[in-house]
């Protein structure tokens, strides 16, 4: 496995989460906001570990479902915290 190959889907990645957590500040006085950027959060992230492995052709269903269901379960989380 080469490192430099993977970069700049780690930079996408990067990016996408940093925003995912500047908004997550930016917005920390309005927790439907908040719930609506962390639900987007992890789709992003859903989304990205799907397509990365994808082109890496390793793409199994066992994979598709620990992103979907990491995703949910941190999505439910967020949503369990803001509702306290």
């Amino acid at each position: 496995m080469k490192l430099t190959k993977d970069i700049p889907q780690i930079f996408i990645l990067t990016i996408g989460l940093g925003l995912v957590v500047f908004f997550m500040y930016f917005f920390r006085f309005d927790k439907n906001a908040q719930l609506i950027t962390g639900a987007v959060g992890c789709i992003y992230y859903t989304v990205w570990g799907i397509i990365h492995h994808a082109l890496k052709e390793r793409l199994s269903m066992a994979i598709f479902f620990e992103y979907v269901l990491f995703g949910l379960v941190v999505f439910l989380l967020l949503l369990l915290s803001f509702t306290l």
